[in-house]
């Protein structure tokens, strides 16, 4: 959601990002009674078994979603973020479409996709 500004001060990393979008999961998410000691990447696990979800099935696992399997064109191992599209989804949660929208925000396309869980949140 944003690193640095022109003037220094600091936004949100990948850790604190991730805090502020589940704020919504839950009572008593947001704000954590303090930043101190929050680790540098998001919080989760890695899950203990495979997980894939189909467009319009509801989820069994909270927990972080991609696109399976990723896209080409997204998805780059050697890069520190990927661009595979992900989602968070709760038990019960259906699982979206992957939509593409232009550079001005306008919808080009949607299609049914595969999510894979690779990260159970608690």
């Amino acid at each position: 959601m944003g690193s640095g500004s022109i003037d220094g001060e600091l936004r949100f990393n990948r850790c604190t990002s991730d805090l502020w979008i589940r704020r919504f999961d839950g009572r008593d998410i947001w704000p954590p009674a303090s930043f101190a000691g929050l680790p540098q990447g998001p919080i989760g696990i890695k899950p203990t078994k495979k997980v894939k979800l189909d467009t319009g099935k509801p989820s069994a696992v909270h927990g972080r979603y991609r696109m399976y399997p990723p896209d080409p064109e997204l998805f780059n191992e050697d890069e520190e973020y990927d661009r595979t599209p992900i989602v968070i989804l709760l038990p019960g949660d259906i699982a979206p479409y992957h939509v593409k929208i232009g550079p001005h925000g306008e919808f080009l396309s949607r299609k049914r996709v595969t999510w894979e869980l690779f990260e159970e949140l608690q």
